[in-house]
């Protein structure tokens, strides 16, 4: 079944009760239609795609409604928008308007063509003789048609975009239709990007299952910076490069930058021709010896403009500060009572007066502590303390689901 969702707000038809004006019609070269263009590259889901797409066609063709199905099983979509207000079962609708009008007929009937025209397929009188037109175009108060088909690399077709327009509005012109053309491949591009990076994810959670137990810390985002996965290792390590701070989420300040930049550079090589390939990165941390991470952006291979890299980042810490959950547990019964409670609440991130003002000693007492602690962890800061109790916790926590599975 094809999943839908209801069109919100903006997504209303443009008033064209005056008709259109063709004298007006932009070039497309335009430059917001560049603008647009951009915005069509830069989605990365279905739904983005498809009010990307909306508004690049309402700019270049005015119609009365419009229409996206991606991807397609065969010739029917699986991903349905559309401004159409159609009551009761919207994909039963849509069967039947395929069922009247097959898509591969058209196609058929004018192979390779980009944007395929309504009238062009039912000339003259002959469309009013068609089901399409008695069961759903006079209804509907309708009565030009055009679809852009899109296609893989195969040429298998893999969805449309199509929009319709009433008699008052009168059909879509030859300049029309190019400009349409000219779009095409963008639209195309779009697609297929949407496919591979559902392709991309099935292999990405294949891949995480082979490194969530992996000791290098590592983790994948989107050039969005949005957090796509991270391993078991990461969020210590993160935790230890912000110094103890173990609930903010994203990147550290320091490697959100470099990593925009990263995304930048990637920006403004897109269109460059013969771009070479994003070179990784290495940002030292700026007050903690030992720590560094190397950030590097994925491009998958094949048509470049057709789908979006993925950021990569591993933290690489100092060699003392990495030890397994048996290790780091036989280190932390070193501590007397007192210092091991002192030790705990440091590794949340706070300040000795809060450390002070939670277990109820002097300042002074807690400074102590905290000097015979690190000597007897052998650590030289509060990031591998951090890191320390966050290893020994997930191996207690591990333990506890293991006895809980028994």
């Amino acid at each position: 079944m094809a999943a839908w969702m209801p069109d919100s707000v903006s997504l209303e038809p443009p008033d064209l009760q005056e008709g259109l004006q063709p004298s007006a019609f932009p070039g497309p070269t335009e430059p917001r239609i560049l603008q647009l263009v951009f915005e069509l590259y830069q989605a990365i889901e279905a739904e983005e795609v498809w009010r990307a797409g909306l508004r690049l066609l309402r700019h270049v063709v005015p119609s009365f409604h419009y229409m996206m199905g991606l991807p397609s099983v065969g010739t029917m979509p699986v991903f349905i928008r559309t401004t159409l207000p159609v009551e009761g079962d919207r994909d039963a609708y849509f069967a039947r308007i395929h069922a009247a009008a097959p898509i591969e007929d058209a196609m058929k009937m004018f192979p390779g063509r980009r944007v395929l025209r309504l009238s062009d397929q039912f000339p003259g009188d002959s469309l009013q003789k068609t089901a399409l037109y008695r069961d759903f175009m006079a209804p509907g108060g309708w009565r030009y048609s055009f679809m852009m088909p899109l296609r893989n690399a195969d040429g298998g077709y893999i969805g449309l975009f199509s929009a319709i327009r009433t008699a008052e509005q009168g059909d879509f012109s030859d300049a029309e239709l190019e400009a349409l053309a000219a779009l095409q491949p963008h639209f195309e591009r779009a697609a297929l990007r949407i496919m591979r990076i559902d392709e991309e994810r099935a292999a990405r959670r294949s891949l995480e299952r082979s490194l969530h137990r992996a000791s290098l810390p590592l983790a994948a985002f989107d050039i969005r910076l949005k957090l796509l996965y991270s391993n078991r290792a990461w969020s210590r390590a993160c935790a230890g490069w912000r110094g103890g701070a173990r609930d903010e989420a994203g990147l550290p300040a320091d490697l959100a930058t470099s990593a925009q930049r990263l995304v930048a550079q990637w920006h403004d090589a897109l269109l460059a021709e013969g771009a070479a390939p994003m070179q990784p990165c290495t940002v030292r941390h700026p007050h903690q010896p030992g720590w560094y991470a190397d950030l590097q952006l994925i491009v998958p291979p094949g048509e470049r403009l057709a789908s979006h890299p993925t950021l990569v980042v591993r933290i690489h810490e100092p060699a003392g500060t990495r030890h397994d959950a048996a290790s780091a547990e036989r280190l932390l019964q070193r501590l007397s009572e007192a210092e091991r409670r002192v030790a705990r609440v440091a590794a949340r991130g706070v300040d000795n007066g809060a450390i002070a003002e939670t277990l109820h000693v002097s300042v002074n007492t807690v400074r102590t502590h905290l000097r015979n602690i690190f000597r007897k962890l052998e650590i030289a800061n509060r990031s591998q303390l951090v890191a320390l109790f966050a290893v020994a916790d997930s191996g207690a926590q591990q333990a506890g689901s293991a006895e809980g599975e028994a």
